[in-house]
């Protein structure tokens, strides 16, 4: 139960790195 929270969180987070790398 607590895998798929912490997984959810890591793509939140993947994204928000992409993003601030863009900029």
């Amino acid at each position: 139960m607590f895998s798929v929270p912490r997984k959810r969180r890591r793509i939140s987070f993947k994204r928000r790195y992409l993003k601030n790398k863009s900029i």
